[in-house]
């Protein structure tokens, strides 16, 4: 993963174009943010989520959809 301003790009291992606008949870059921784009590769994509004030995003951990 990696920070840019107010959002966060993720590497994904299954994400399809309807979960856009989706909130997703880090491990503790936490809400890290909502999806605002997908893009890449389509056997490798990446998505990036707009994490407004939660800055406490921790690199390197999985994140999930609800």
């Amino acid at each position: 993963m990696h920070i840019i301003g107010n959002c966060i790009i993720v590497k994904c291992k299954n994400i399809k174009p309807e979960y856009l606008g989706r909130t997703v949870f880090d491990e503790k059921k936490r809400k890290v943010g909502k999806i605002v784009d997908i893009f890449g590769n389509v056997n490798s994509p990446y998505a990036k989520i707009l994490i407004g004030k939660n800055k406490n995003i921790i690199l390197n951990k999985d994140i999930f959809l609800r």
